[in-house]
Order: structure tokens, then sequence, then C-alpha cells
């Protein structure tokens, strides 16, 4: 077992629960990996003593890619697995931290929205 596979294995779940096409699916999406990696770089147990929280998340970005071309490429119908991969690839395409929801959850990221933040 890595040292990301239970952020990764939640994260997975979440995402799970995303509609493809949805309004705000984009923004919810993006605000649930955001939360993984705030979650993991923070939570997880240093690996080295000088290991800093960008190395811990850029290592779960990277355990998480990982994981998700390989679920992508075994369901390619899958449209969750697809967006996040494009949002993991493309960090121009991540909402800024300034404009990105408070709270937890898609709810959250569905407030936002109504309020003119995308």
């Amino acid at each position: 077992m890595g040292r990301w596979d239970t952020w990764i294995d939640n994260l997975l779940a979440d995402l799970g629960t995303e509609t493809p096409g949805a309004k705000g699916f984009r923004v919810s999406v993006d605000h649930k990996i955001a939360e993984a990696e705030d979650t993991a770089a923070n939570k997880t147990p240093l690996a080295r003593f000088d290991e800093t929280l960008l190395q811990r998340k850029r290592e779960f970005q990277e355990a998480l890619r990982q994981t998700l071309v390989t679920s992508r490429d075994r369901d390619l119908a899958n449209k969750v697995w697809s967006e996040a991969l494009l949002l993991l690839d493309n960090p121009w395409l991540r909402v800024p931290d300034k404009k990105r929801p408070k709270g937890r959850g898609p709810q959250a990221a569905k407030r936002a929205l109504k309020r003119g933040i995308r």
C-alpha cells in the first residue's frame, strides 16, 4: 500500500458522486481535488525530515494522476476521471485559491456558483 492510497481512494469515491455535465461540475471536481491535496499534504506523516508541503502536494498529485490514468483506461466513458486529469494537467483551468469556495463538499461549490464565483 502506497503512501497516498487512502487519500486517493477517498477522493475517487467522492468524485464518483459527481454528475458530468451538471452546472458547476468542473468547480466541484476542482474543489474536491484541492481539498484532497491540502489534506494529504498536511496530514500525511513526513517521509523525510526536510520534506516541504509543496513536495508532498506534488507527490500526491503525481500518484493521483497515475491512478486516474489507470481508472480512465479501464472506463473510457467515465467523464469524471477525464475531467480530473484535465484539471491536474492544466493548472490554469483550476479555480484560484482566492476564489475557491469556503466550506466542504459540492454544496459549498454550488453556493459559490450562485454567487458568481467560477
